[in-house]
C-alpha cells in the first residue's frame, strides 16, 4: 500500500491528540505529524497509534496493590498524581512543604 493511504489517518490522530499542558514545547502530535510523512509508515503504525487513543493496552493490563502502593512508600504515586495535577493548575508549594517534603 502505498504511504498516502496510511498517512491520512495517522494525521487525523495527530490532530485530535490532546495538549500536554507540562511540556507545551514538545508534543507527542508532532512526532505523529512526522511519521505521517515516513516513507516506511504502515498498517502497524497506525494501530499502534489508535491503540494508545483509546488506551486499549490500560484495558489488559491490570496493577497489583503491591505495584501501585509499595509498602516502602503507599502514598507515593498519588502524591505524584497530586503533584501534578497542582503544577498543571500553576499551584507553588511553600518553602516548609519543600524542606520537610511534604
Amino acid at each position: 500500500m502505498s504511504r498516502i493511504v496510511y498517512s491520512a489517518p495517522l494525521q487525523q490522530i495527530a490532530r485530535t491528540w490532546p495538549q500536554d499542558r507540562l511540556r507545551p514545547n514538545i508534543q507527542f502530535s508532532q512526532v505523529l505529524e512526522f511519521l505521517s510523512m515516513s516513507p516506511t509508515i504502515n498498517a502497524r503504525s497506525v494501530a499502534a497509534a489508535r491503540a494508545l487513543t483509546i488506551d486499549r493496552i490500560k484495558g489488559q493490563v491490570t496493577l497489583s496493590e503491591k505495584m501501585t502502593a509499595p509498602p516502602s512508600s503507599p502514598k507515593h504515586y498519588s502524591k505524584l498524581v497530586e503533584g501534578v495535577n497542582r503544577s498543571i493548575r500553576g499551584e507553588k508549594r511553600s518553602w516548609i512543604e519543600q524542606f520537610f517534603a511534604l
